[in-house]
């Protein structure tokens, strides 16, 4: 089955997808709809400082067909892609350009009077991406008062310089998934949290994308080139290695040889591919698994959420949740306890 998704008319679409198709699911908020059909999930959302998002998943033989963007030529469409390949089109009377976005990947173009695109998924199966616009002027009016040291980068960010068309295409990095997955399950319930929740995340994954573009445009980044298919697929095995068992985690030389790869290489692509070095992404998901644990469970032993997630000292697991969370996770405990009552 091909999903046609018209962009610029999201909202009204998923309401009418939800009208024609059984075993569907339809949930509304201010400027939010999201739309769950069997295996398929479809949030839009849209931000009042000029940005329509798109985010959406499925593990079903749907394939996604995206087109009718703005018409505006101060535009910027990106999309970051976490599974699935896409065939992204760019029109202009009998010329076009086209390229395939897969996954780890994300482009960013900016929109040209005349100019026409479509975005279609090359494979059946599992899809997972984001797709974002952001209308410049009403992006610049609403940030006015943060733009006027950064006029410069935001016109090379927007392609207007010169009356260019700008198009970048490159990987983002794992933190930038992470984030993508926390728009797609929200931390909070109630309208307004969620909504400032929401607002904050897409801004985070944009600014991201931007820095990382502005830093190897002009020669700032410090990380080293970009790596083939293999090697990023080499990294994410390294990922799941390294996660399958938290209490009991490979050393730095155990994964190296469970990945086929040497040592420094490892850590070399590791970092690029997920913006961490291997310590510290262990750490911060321990810790955030131990977080969860302690929200999660009614009776709460510190000790025993430690050892599971491979800290044996009781002083030094809370010595690092302080660090990442800024409380005890004693404290933490108790406040989630509080809560409840």
């Amino acid at each position: 089955m091909t999903l046609r998704l018209n962009f610029s008319q999201l909202a009204n679409q998923l309401q009418e997808l939800a009208r024609t198709h059984e075993e569907s699911s339809l949930y509304t908020w201010p400027n939010q709809v999201n739309l769950h059909l069997k295996n398929t999930r479809l949030n839009h959302l849209y931000l009042p400082c000029g940005i329509n998002c798109l985010l959406a998943k499925t593990t079903d033989d749907v394939r996604f067909s995206v087109s009718s963007f703005s018409d505006n030529n101060n535009a910027l469409k990106m999309m970051f892609c976490l599974k699935g390949e896409f065939q992204h089109t760019i029109k202009l009377g009998s010329n076009s350009f086209r390229h395939l976005l897969k996954p780890v990947q994300a482009f960013m173009s900016s929109s040209m009077q005349g100019y026409t695109e479509q975005i279609v998924q090359t494979t059946g199966g599992e899809a997972y991406f984001l797709l974002l616009e952001v209308e410049m002027n009403c992006f610049s009016e609403y940030f006015q008062d943060h733009l006027e040291g950064d006029k410069r980068n935001l016109l090379k960010i927007f392609g207007q310089k010169d009356n260019t068309m700008l198009f970048h295409l490159g990987n983002f990095t794992m933190s930038t998934a992470a984030t993508i997955n926390q728009i797609l399950s929200p931390a909070y319930d109630s309208v307004l949290p969620r909504y400032l929740y929401l607002h904050a995340k897409v801004l985070e994954v944009i600014a991201g994308f931007w820095t990382k573009y502005l830093n190897d445009l002009s020669g700032k980044s410090k990380k080293p080139g970009k790596l083939n298919s293999r090697e990023i697929e080499e990294m994410m095995q390294a990922r799941n290695f390294l996660l399958k068992d938290l209490q009991n985690a490979p050393t730095i030389e155990r994964l190296a040889k469970m990945v086929g790869v040497n040592e420094n290489k490892l850590k070399r692509n590791f970092k690029l591919v997920f913006d961490n070095t291997i310590y510290k992404y262990l750490r911060d998901v321990r810790l955030e698994q131990a977080r969860k644990q302690i929200a999660e469970q009614q009776d709460v032993n510190l000790e025993r959420i430690a050892e599971t997630i491979g800290y044996f000292s009781q002083s030094h697991f809370s010595r690092r949740f302080k660090e990442k969370y800024g409380v005890l996770p004693k404290d933490y405990a108790k406040s989630i306890r509080n809560q409840q009552v």
